[in-house]
């Protein structure tokens, strides 16, 4: 996979300054960032981007003669992102002091070219390496990557260069400036990322971001929550459904023992038969005893007889399942005489 350098620039007002808060991590908290891994941070040569561009501002203000608008662009910041592998990769190799050495030679070359192509006012750069965020295995992913600020006012020309780079398109500046950030970076490994101008995608502020996972987080929550809750509802159903099933059996099976006590006297000699094995090896011979007709109708009776789903007109005369049934225990008491069976109704 290809080890990509990205350019995303933004522009801001006078009053939006506080950005600098951010890159220069004196926010009393930064979103996304661990504190321990501040000393991992490092800035440009020089005075720190807020004193450099206070400084700009009144030399700007000297040389034009009056104060600037307050709805005047006066920043530009650059987000160049590297690629986390290839960034782990180097300092595994060869050390984080090489690795912020070079990164701040190239870093720096890239502010001159950018003012040398397009008059902005370098203010200086800081690379965060403290960012990043905890994958599904809670492992940290390390989001490289650093603010280059200017001034937007071209000393040389006394002219706000921002209003002449805001054409869009593959040729506009934004994009030569990502063509500068990867030749700058080509010999350590980084290749050039694909522009937004040409997959029309949006780069995402690291707020934006975070809000979205958010959101996405939230919305799966929900649906998790709405599908435990139609389970829930499911299985309360064929509960009820099941207990509804097995009170209509259950009277079903009362209104038999009512309507045919010769049935219900046949159920309990022959479950007395079954209780164990010892008296079921007895049942088992009884009916083996009986001719080939009436074997089948006993092992039949027996299975309908011990079912729970009786009905009335299953032995079809009661007589007739009376007569069978009390051979079938003649037969029984006769292979073990102390069995106390008897058979009424």
């Amino acid at each position: 996979m290809a080890a990509y350098i990205s350019v995303n620039a933004k522009y801001y007002k006078d009053s939006n300054k506080n950005l600098f808060g951010h890159t220069e991590r004196t926010h009393a908290k930064i979103q996304n960032a661990k504190s321990e891994l501040l000393s991992n941070n490092f800035y440009s040569y020089g005075a720190p981007i807020p004193d450099l561009y206070e400084q700009t501002k009144l030399e700007v203000e000297r040389v034009k003669g009056k104060k600037l608008q307050k709805n005047s662009n006066t920043i530009v910041d650059f987000v160049i992102s590297f690629d986390r592998e290839l960034c782990n990769s180097i300092i595994k190799k060869e050390g984080r002091m090489y690795f912020e050495r070079e990164f701040k030679v190239r870093l720096n070359k890239l502010q001159s070219k950018v003012k040398e192509k397009f008059g902005l006012t370098p203010i200086g750069f800081v690379f965060h390496a403290d960012e990043g965020h905890e994958d599904k295995d809670g492992l940290w992913k390390e989001n490289y990557h650093a603010h280059v600020s200017f001034f937007n006012y071209d000393f040389d020309t006394r002219t706000a260069p921002l209003r002449i780079m805001a054409k869009k398109g593959q040729d506009s500046p934004w994009a030569r400036v990502q063509d500068l950030a990867a030749l700058e970076f080509l010999d350590l490994g980084f290749k050039r990322g694909v522009s937004k101008e040409k997959t029309r995608k949006e780069h995402l502020e690291k707020e934006q971001y975070i809000k979205r996972k958010h959101d996405e987080m939230i919305e799966t929550n929900d649906q998790l929550q709405r599908d435990i809750a139609a389970s829930r509802e499911y299985i309360k159903h064929e509960e009820e459904k099941h207990l509804e099933e097995m009170r209509r059996v259950t009277e079903a099976a009362k209104s038999v023992y009512k309507s045919t006590p010769a049935i219900l006297s046949i159920s309990k000699v022959l479950s007395v038969l079954c209780e164990n094995v010892a008296t079921r090896k007895v049942l088992e011979f009884a009916i083996r005893r009986l001719n080939e007709d009436e074997q089948d109708r006993a092992k039949f009776m027996v299975d309908v007889c011990l079912s729970t789903q009786n009905k009335s007109n299953v032995f079809g005369s009661g007589l007739r399942a009376k007569a069978l049934a009390s051979r079938i225990v003649k037969i029984a008491k006769d292979e073990q005489p102390n069995m106390k069976l008897e058979l009424n109704g």
